[in-house]
């Protein structure tokens, strides 16, 4: 089957794993520095945009910045859970319907 493609099957994972060292060296940086991400915003009585924190955890920012949406690593995660049981279960099963067997 020369030129197919597989699938990945958790693909915003598969994302995450690719910019994982270096977003990990910059929240590090970030974290670990005297530093407070801003941006500039509008109001009403200003004239000027005005700097104000931003309001996102810094594992938001860093997912933005990277392309990651951060609900789809959720339910790829419970997607991953749900197989692992799955697959707990069915050995499970089969280690039990192998002890009565030879009983």
């Amino acid at each position: 089957m020369s030129g197919s493609k597989t699938t990945e099957p958790y693909p915003e994972h598969a994302k995450q794993a690719a910019v994982v060292d270096e977003s990990e060296a910059i929240g590090r940086f970030l974290d670990e520095g005297p530093y407070v991400l801003a941006e500039y915003r509008e109001f009403d009585d200003r004239r000027e945009p005005q700097l104000v924190p931003v309001a996102k955890s810094l594992q938001q920012v860093l997912a933005d910045w990277f392309g990651i949406d951060l609900q789809k690593i959720e339910e790829e995660k419970r997607r991953m859970l749900e197989s692992l049981r799955a697959m707990n279960t069915a050995t499970a099963d089969s280690r039990q319907e192998g002890s009565t067997s030879h009983g």
